[in-house]
């Protein structure tokens, strides 16, 4: 599946979601904008507690949210600049404290949603700059240079005791309670928001998925089946192995290949060296991996 970028060249992006080979509803949802500019993906949790409701509540109200304000991502990536930045930051983080917000709530009024919630990864994609927004134990991934880099903390028990020293991370990939979260949209009245922001690099894919896929696979597998020929087909073949090797969860992934990316209009001309030098100094350092303050008024 392929879409235009504002440069003329073509973004290559795939979305699949499988029920599984054990549980009869699929509690995931996901999205792909069809311009490009944004990807979300929700593992909804409380079984008989609607958490397909949770799922696709949230990405529903990200969705409107991200729509509604799609003139700031195109302003963005014709012109980026540190307060652009912010503003991305500022409208995701308010995208996902809303639908937060949202299934809260409906779990307070409904009794038959009680106790529902979700996970939640929003990636925006600008400029040739990655923006997420991290809830629960979903994951974001990306892909360079044949190498594969896990992006987001899973908010979960067996990961916040491998970090105290508790557990080993051997132990924490084993333990029952690296399904436990710790943090989750509408699960209570408070929630915490990771936000990551990478440069990318043409030819970069970005991977995000729920727990049903990745849990079978090494980081190994996952790169190789993530960089092998068109996204569709290595989503496929994902998702084919997680159900072979039990697929005892929903599985679902959304993975973008990135694609060549003109610079703004105004640095046209340059030659290469005045180019990198200026990209160099306007972006930093290439992996910018911090919590951005949230201090622009959305």
């Amino acid at each position: 599946m392929v879409m235009a970028n504002r440069a003329g060249d073509t973004l290559r992006r795939a979305i699949r979601t499988d029920v599984g080979a054990v549980r009869q509803r699929n509690e995931d949802a996901a999205y792909v904008d069809e311009a490009g500019r944004y990807f979300v993906l929700a593992d909804g949790m409380g079984g008989c507690s609607a958490g397909d409701v949770a799922s696709n509540t949230a990405v529903d109200v990200v969705r409107t949210i991200l729509d509604d304000r799609a003139h700031e991502l195109a302003a963005f990536a014709e012109s980026p600049s540190e307060y652009g930045r912010r503003r991305i930051c500022a409208l995701v983080d308010r995208a996902v404290r809303d639908a937060h917000d949202v299934v809260l709530e409906r779990s307070r009024v409904d009794p038959r949603l009680e106790g529902m919630g979700t996970t939640l990864e929003v990636a925006v994609m600008a400029a040739h700059e990655l923006f997420v927004a991290h809830v629960g134990d979903s994951r974001t991934y990306l892909l360079h240079d044949g190498a594969l880099r896990h992006l987001t903390e899973d908010h979960t028990v067996a990961e916040a005791m491998r970090k105290s020293g508790a557990m080993s991370a051997d132990e924490a990939s084993w333990s029952p309670l690296r399904s436990v979260l710790t943090n989750a949209i509408g699960a209570s009245p408070r929630v915490a928001i990771d936000h990551l922001h990478f440069e990318l690099s043409t030819g970069d894919r970005i991977l995000l998925c729920s727990d049903g896929l990745y849990e079978y696979f090494s980081d190994d597998e996952l790169a190789l089946a993530s960089l092998e020929g068109a996204p569709e087909d290595g989503l496929d073949e994902l998702i084919a192995f997680a159900r072979s090797r039990g697929g005892h969860d929903n599985i679902t992934g959304i993975l973008i290949e990135v694609p060549p990316w003109r610079p703004p209009h105004a640095l046209s001309g340059l030659t290469d060296d005045v180019l990198a030098s200026f990209v160099e100094r306007a972006l930093g350092e290439r992996e910018l991996r911090a919590r951005i303050q949230l201090d622009a008024e959305v």
